[in-house]
């Protein structure tokens, strides 16, 4: 389904809601909208702590990725400088580094800081509700509506930093499985030019 199609649904969905919750008799609607709220933030609340555990399995992957490219590199660099050919060697080393390479800009990307939404608002945002004297359960409606919004909106800021992860994670695995590959394929051939070494 395409984002603004999905958008769509979910602002019909919303405004549904608000208009409900206004139609409801006065005492009704007290209830649901106390149980909504409530609901409502915890909820906001709970995405939140899970925004935050992803950010730092992300960042701690990216310092992780990070040391594995660079002490990667700098073996290859020192081998160099000694004048050790690694000769075949890099048919394993290139796709490993590009794979690593890759899941660190992925991984990068999930730590981005994304917009948002917490619980509660700004009280300055309810100035012109209290200027018009809107009925405050009708004002309260529409910040469920708001709250609805905003879990929609931080879910798929989730999603969008869950996806970097998976991408990140089978970077590094493609890098991973070419490089023992070519190195399981480097090891045969030796293997069957020379035979198995003596004991």
């Amino acid at each position: 389904m395409a984002k603004s199609s999905q958008n769509e649904i979910e602002n019909l969905e919303r405004r549904k809601l608000v208009a409900e919750l206004k139609a409801l008799s006065p005492d009704k609607r007290k209830d649901y909208l106390e149980k909504l709220e409530k609901q409502a933030e915890t909820f906001l609340q709970e995405q939140l702590k899970a925004a935050l555990a992803i950010t730092q399995r992300a960042v701690t992957l990216a310092a992780i990725l990070g040391a594995v490219i660079a002490a990667i590199v700098g073996i290859a660099a020192t081998l160099a400088a000694r004048m050790t050919d690694l000769g075949v060697h890099y048919a394993a080393l290139v796709p490993l580094l590009i794979g690593l390479i890759c899941a660190l800009l992925f991984i990068t990307n999930a730590t981005l800081p994304e917009e948002f939404y917490y619980a509660g608002s700004n009280p300055a945002h309810w100035l012109t509700d209290i200027a018009q004297g809107k009925n405050i359960d009708h004002a309260r409606a529409e910040q469920i509506g708001l709250y609805s919004e905003s879990i929609s909106d931080n879910n798929r800021s989730l999603r969008g930093a869950q996806r970097f992860m998976e991408a990140a994670f089978i970077s590094a695995g493609i890098g991973l499985a070419f490089a023992l590959c070519a190195e399981f394929a480097i090891a045969l051939t030796y293997l069957a030019k020379n035979g198995l070494p003596s004991f």
